[in-house]
């Protein structure tokens, strides 16, 4: 992302987001269908809920960082 008024590397943003998809978040694969699977399963959507919410976070972490320099960016164009 480009979050200052060069294209200097300091002025450059790199984010990556780690695959949200069921199978990487290990809940592609739950078998509720008997006891002991349905408490795995119950485990697995809660890792799942949090990695989730944690990436979440860290991408809202970058949207307040960034909200400065595109507020100053945008009143640099008017």
């Amino acid at each position: 992302l480009q979050i200052g008024d060069t294209a200097d590397d300091f002025n450059q943003l790199k984010v990556e987001v780690g695959s949200m998809k069921a199978n990487s978040l290990g809940i592609d694969t739950i078998d509720i269908s008997t006891q002991s699977g349905a408490q795995t399963a119950v485990s697995s959507i809660k890792d799942a809920i949090n990695s989730v919410s944690s990436t979440r976070g860290d991408l809202g972490a970058i949207q307040n960082r960034n909200t400065p320099s595109t507020t100053c960016l945008s009143q640099l164009r008017t």
